[in-house]
């Protein structure tokens, strides 16, 4: 397997055979590729997915919340999912606002697994862990 380091506008930046994450960098799973070059945009069958991810990574930027996500799914643009630092799956159609607002209270409470559902953000929704 190879690694691609993209940047928010889906440009590849480089290309590594190294599995280890660049520090404070998403994994970002769930593309589907059908094309890969350094220096160009990564080509994808579905626009879609490229559009969500440039608009996800720009609202995370502005959140100033990139850190905190370790790992973003692409592979279903209806039911998106995000993974905390702390574990939590957390299933998108919401505002990076609203999840930082869960997130932080469950970190208050000590909660550190489970899965937010913030598809619908004034009804979020977390399930924890067993």
């Amino acid at each position: 397997g190879s690694q691609y380091e993209l940047d928010a506008h889906g440009m590849v930046m480089s290309e590594s055979d190294s599995m280890t994450l660049p520090e404070g960098m998403p994994l970002v799973t769930g593309f589907r590729v059908t094309a890969v070059h350094v220096g160009q945009t990564l080509s994808l069958r579905s626009q879609k997915q490229m559009d969500i991810y440039c608009q996800l990574l720009s609202e995370l930027s502005l959140q100033e919340y990139a850190d905190e996500v370790t790992e973003i799914n692409l592979s279903d643009t209806e039911n998106l999912y995000l993974i905390t630092q702390e574990g939590i799956s957390v299933r998108m159609g919401a505002k990076v606002g609203a999840i930082r607002t869960y997130i932080a209270y469950f970190r208050q409470l000590g909660t550190d697994s489970g899965v937010l559902d913030v598809s619908i953000p004034e009804d979020g929704k977390f399930m924890p862990e067993r």
